[in-house]
């Protein structure tokens, strides 16, 4: 007997449905988490109560549209949640049993070319007729092996996805001969005739498992458990963010399908005079990021284009429809910089890490020359980026990425008109702000252990219990010298290693290649903040990125005031480690 048509089948039922219904209350909880629903069950008692205090009021009828997008908001989310979470198990579970697809007599004639072969392989057993496949599946075409019982009396045919399946005795008397078994590529239906004992195991388990999660595993309030400290990782977009970091070869591809779809528009977008801002964490990147991404002509990647990363059409596509404009919040960073899903942010790095998988990888040189060229990602990368022009209908790309430092020579090669803007900080005040958000995030680990992978899938290594060094250079010592310093909690020595070897790769580079010089820009952190007119604003106007509304940033930028709160060890570490480096700045260290 074949091994689907034995007892093991319902085994696999039973499991089957016993983890899917342990998924099915996580995964409701984050579509529609404690938190929106009580959000939602407030704002209703507070919108009543306005109503009915403004019966004889003017803004009566506001007050009653701005209820009725309240619940239709929230009816159609849980919707969305009742689909994306029930839709799966009623379609898995209609697998287990019959399905009925209609056939003319002639099309089931058409099935009716193997009968010898059947009758090998039906044996009748007592009420039932039992189908076994053996080991001649493969002789069948596609090797898709549903069963169809044909009669002239009832021109219809029974098929069944299973490659076994029992079928009914008074259906095998009606069905005269032919009895035939044969691929069948078309499709099913979902409304079938019965619910099998396969499927009453299934939904059963199904059911005994969601109640076990809901009595075992409690859905917690994590806005409430975490308080203002935590860092808000939305559950759809994390599970979302895995599947996708899992299947990125997947992603890729859907992503180059995407590009054969849209290839006579993006033929229309040249990647011309790119924008890199880039450099080690917490010296101005995300600043110059926001402030540059103001100019008509720039396009740039979009917090709402994660986590399908790879198909920035299609997502944004997607999301469109149902997007709404959400209220600025502040950062997980806790800087004063306030984003909105439409805000610009470093994204390129995961299309990094799937083409070079070591980038990341302590102990492995992380620059790249020109002469590490990599045919699939130049290809993949310039349609990216044309597909983010014509997605924000710019004309120049703008890109935020700290780990693109190390890869500057091997991006002016694809783009020899690029501009690279590094920004650069004293080594007290730099290292000691990174010091401080590795400190938050890793408590933010503490309140959530999703935070490190979310921030791996996303391609942050800067800061967290995950964080890991960038070498530029070979023989990987500069990464393994700075993992040593941070295992044995020596934080801000080992980031002052990573900041001088940074830096010294930047100067190196330059003064290697005099063309490549011209196009990368330093730009102080400290002569921005004294002076953005003079040191900031004729730069942007020298490389056509300076706009009008520029202007009240500029004037809103301070000098920072507040000093370094570093220990005498602290100090003496960094300046024993960066002072050359840093001389060749300006910066000169007590």
């Amino acid at each position: 007997m074949s091994f689907w048509a034995g007892p093991a089948i319902w085994v696999v039922a039973a499991v089957a449905g016993l983890v899917v219904g342990s998924i099915l209350p996580r995964l409701w909880f984050a579509l529609l988490p404690m938190a929106v629903i009580k959000a939602f069950f407030t704002g209703l008692l507070a919108d009543l109560r306005t109503l009915f205090q403004s019966l004889d009021d003017d803004n009566f009828h506001q007050h009653y549209l701005r209820l009725v997008r309240r619940v239709l908001g929230y009816l159609g989310r849980s919707l969305l949640a009742l689909v994306v979470t029930f839709g799966p198990l009623i379609l898995l579970g209609a697998t287990l049993g019959l399905h009925v697809v209609s056939l003319t007599e002639a099309e089931s004639a058409a099935y009716a070319v193997y009968p010898a072969a059947t009758e090998a392989r039906v044996t009748p057993q007592g009420d039932t007729l039992t189908v076994d496949l053996g080991t001649e599946e493969a002789t069948f075409p596609r090797e898709e092996v549903p069963l169809v019982l044909h009669s002239a009396e009832q021109p219809s045919a029974w098929l069944s996805i299973i490659p076994a399946h029992h079928v009914d005795s008074e259906l095998a008397n009606v069905a005269g001969r032919p009895l035939v078994i044969r691929a069948a590529p078309h499709g099913w239906n979902v409304f079938w005739p019965w619910i099998s004992g396969l499927e009453f195991v299934f939904y059963g388990m199904a059911a005994l498992g969601s109640c076990l999660q809901f009595v075992v595993f409690k859905p917690k309030d994590s806005s409430a458990e975490s308080g203002t400290e935590g860092m808000d990782v939305p559950g759809v977009e994390y599970e979302l963010a895995r599947l996708n970091t899992t299947f990125s070869g997947t992603a890729v591809s859907i992503g180059n399908l995407e590009t054969r779809l849209r290839a006579r528009k993006l033929q229309r977008k040249d990647v011309e005079r790119p924008v890199f801002i880039t450099g080690l964490a917490r010296a101005g990147t995300t600043f110059l990021l926001e402030l540059v991404a103001e100019h008509p002509s720039i396009a740039a990647h979009c917090y709402r284009d994660y986590p399908f990363l790879m198909t920035p059409l299609l997502w944004n596509g997607f999301v469109s429809r149902f997007a709404a404009k959400s209220k600025p919040v502040e950062r997980a960073h806790k800087d004063g910089i306030f984003i909105t899903a439409d805000s610009p942010e470093a994204l390129e790095e995961p299309i990094w890490m799937h083409f070079f998988p070591h980038l990341h990888e302590v102990g492995h040189q992380h620059s790249l020359a020109p002469e590490d060229r990599n045919a699939a990602f130049d290809r993949f990368y310039r349609e990216h980026l044309q597909k983010i022009l014509l997605l924000r209908q710019g004309t120049r790309y703008l890109s935020k990425g700290n780990y693109n430092v190390t890869r500057i020579p091997y991006l002016a090669r694809l783009f020899p008109d690029a501009v690279f803007i590094v920004p650069i900080r004293h080594p007290h005040a730099h290292v000691y702000s990174l010091m401080r958000q590795h400190q938050r995030f890793v408590r933010y680990a503490e309140l959530d252990p999703r935070v490190p992978e979310y921030m791996k899938n996303i391609g942050h290594f800067e800061f967290g219990p995950h964080r890991q060094p960038i070498d530029p250079f070979p023989g990987g010592e500069v990464g393994r010298e700075t993992r040593d310093l941070w295992s044995q909690g020596e934080d801000a020595a080992g980031y002052a290693v990573q900041w001088e070897a940074i830096y010294r790769y930047v100067w190196q580079i330059r003064q290697a290649d005099p063309q490549l010089a011209k196009q990368i820009h330093v730009l102080r952190y400290e002569d921005i903040c004294a002076a953005p007119e003079t040191q900031l604003k004729p730069f942007l106007q020298e490389h056509d990125l300076w706009q009008p509304s520029m202007q009240p940033r500029l004037e809103a930028i301070r000098p920072a005031t507040q000093a370094p709160k570093l220990s005498d060890a602290q100090r003496t570490a960094i300046d024993r480690t960066t002072r050359r480096t840093a001389a060749l700045y300006g910066y000169e260290l007590d």
